[in-house]
Protein backbone atom coordinates (compact mmCIF):
# COMPACT_ATOMS: atom_id res chain seq x y z
CA UNK A 1 0.00 0.00 0.00
CA UNK A 2 1.27 3.46 -0.86
CA UNK A 3 3.90 5.00 1.75
CA UNK A 4 2.79 8.68 1.85
CA UNK A 5 1.36 10.17 4.93
CA UNK A 6 -2.28 10.54 5.52
CA UNK A 7 -2.10 14.24 6.34
CA UNK A 8 -0.87 14.53 2.21
CA UNK A 9 -4.42 13.04 1.42
CA UNK A 10 -6.63 14.17 4.34
CA UNK A 11 -7.44 17.02 6.55
CA UNK A 12 -9.07 17.84 9.65
CA UNK A 13 -8.64 18.07 13.63
CA UNK A 14 -9.23 16.50 16.92
CA UNK A 15 -13.09 17.26 16.51
CA UNK A 16 -13.61 17.14 12.89
CA UNK A 17 -12.83 13.80 10.83
CA UNK A 18 -10.34 13.39 8.37
CA UNK A 19 -11.63 13.25 5.14
CA UNK A 20 -10.21 12.77 1.45
CA UNK A 21 -12.99 14.41 -1.01
CA UNK A 22 -11.81 12.56 -4.53
CA UNK A 23 -12.66 9.76 -6.77
CA UNK A 24 -11.04 6.73 -6.29
CA UNK A 25 -9.48 7.19 -9.57
CA UNK A 26 -7.77 10.04 -8.29
CA UNK A 27 -6.80 9.04 -5.26
CA UNK A 28 -5.25 5.65 -6.83
CA UNK A 29 -2.51 7.79 -9.06
CA UNK A 30 -1.48 10.11 -6.31
CA UNK A 31 -0.92 6.74 -4.58
CA UNK A 32 0.92 5.60 -7.34
CA UNK A 33 -1.84 2.25 -7.82
CA UNK A 34 -4.11 1.10 -9.70
CA UNK A 35 -8.23 1.77 -9.09
CA UNK A 36 -8.65 -1.82 -8.42
CA UNK A 37 -5.31 -2.17 -5.98
CA UNK A 38 -6.75 0.93 -4.02
CA UNK A 39 -10.73 -0.54 -3.64
CA UNK A 40 -8.84 -4.04 -2.51
CA UNK A 41 -7.21 -1.96 0.26
CA UNK A 42 -10.07 0.43 0.92
CA UNK A 43 -12.42 -2.56 1.52
CA UNK A 44 -9.58 -3.91 3.83
CA UNK A 45 -9.52 -0.94 5.41
CA UNK A 46 -13.18 -0.28 5.64
CA UNK A 47 -13.29 -4.04 7.13
CA UNK A 48 -10.73 -2.99 9.80
CA UNK A 49 -13.20 -0.36 11.01
CA UNK A 50 -10.22 2.27 9.93
CA UNK A 51 -11.85 4.25 7.04
CA UNK A 52 -15.35 4.98 5.27
CA UNK A 53 -16.28 4.80 2.14
CA UNK A 54 -18.89 6.90 0.46
CA UNK A 55 -19.61 8.55 -3.00
CA UNK A 56 -16.30 10.63 -4.05
CA UNK A 57 -14.95 10.24 -0.80
CA UNK A 58 -13.01 8.38 2.37
CA UNK A 59 -13.24 9.30 5.87
CA UNK A 60 -10.79 8.57 8.57
CA UNK A 61 -13.17 7.10 11.70
CA UNK A 62 -9.71 6.54 13.85
CA UNK A 63 -6.34 8.56 12.43
CA UNK A 64 -4.33 7.14 15.28
CA UNK A 65 -5.09 3.50 14.34
CA UNK A 66 -4.61 4.33 11.07
CA UNK A 67 -1.32 6.02 11.13
CA UNK A 68 -0.14 2.53 13.78
CA UNK A 69 -1.58 0.35 10.95
CA UNK A 70 0.42 2.11 8.62
CA UNK A 71 3.58 1.79 10.28
CA UNK A 72 2.91 -1.86 10.69
CA UNK A 73 2.32 -2.66 7.31
CA UNK A 74 5.48 -0.70 5.94
CA UNK A 75 6.89 -2.58 8.10
CA UNK A 76 6.09 -5.91 7.72
CA UNK A 77 4.62 -5.61 4.09
CA UNK A 78 1.53 -7.39 5.24
CA UNK A 79 -2.27 -6.45 6.28
CA UNK A 80 -2.03 -6.94 9.87
CA UNK A 81 -4.40 -4.51 11.18
CA UNK A 82 -4.49 -3.04 14.99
Amino acid sequence: FPTRRSSDLVGGDDQAPYIARMSQERLARLSDCSRQTLNCRLAELQRLGLVERGYGQVRVTDLARLERFAETDRSTGTLTGT
